[in-house]
């Protein structure tokens, strides 16, 4: 993404959903105003979930795929990006298959966790609350004398 970012052959806003609208919406709550374009990692994605619900473990599942930017070229006043863009599309693609993370579509699951089956180990649930569990904490208590 980042060689794609430098050959301007991936944007950095979704100006094409703005243009691709008459000018009219598709950008920043359906505004005039392009979003822009974060790009998520497998990591940052389970850190995200994992501080929002830290009691629990995560089953987590991820999918890739690949949309070539041909609109996009196309939009452009030059049309040598869209050759070049032609041109390497069959190499894009064995490159993609065999490092599939290197696509540019991702979606991310995070399963929601079933309480109290998924619990960490050191919490227990206890009066229909998540607490700490007491035991855990004897057993695993390390001291400093």
């Amino acid at each position: 993404m980042k060689l794609a970012n430098l050959l301007n052959l991936s944007p950095n806003y979704e100006i094409e959903a703005v243009i691709s609208n008459n000018f009219q919406y598709g950008g920043v709550n359906n505004s005039l105003v392009p979003n822009y374009i974060y790009r998520w990692t497998e990591r940052e994605f389970e850190k995200a979930i994992t501080s929002h619900q830290p009691s629990t473990k995560h089953i987590f599942h991820y999918f890739y795929g690949l949309n070539l930017p041909y609109k996009q070229a196309k939009m452009k006043k030059s049309k040598l990006k869209y050759y070049i863009l032609c041109l390497v599309t069959p190499f894009v693609y064995i490159f993609v298959k065999l490092l599939k993370k290197q696509c540019n579509s991702f979606c991310m699951i995070a399963q929601k966790p079933k309480i109290p089956q998924d619990l960490l180990p050191w919490l227990e649930f206890k009066n229909n609350k998540i607490a700490f569990n007491l035991n855990y904490g004897k057993k695993n208590l390390r001291s400093n004398r």
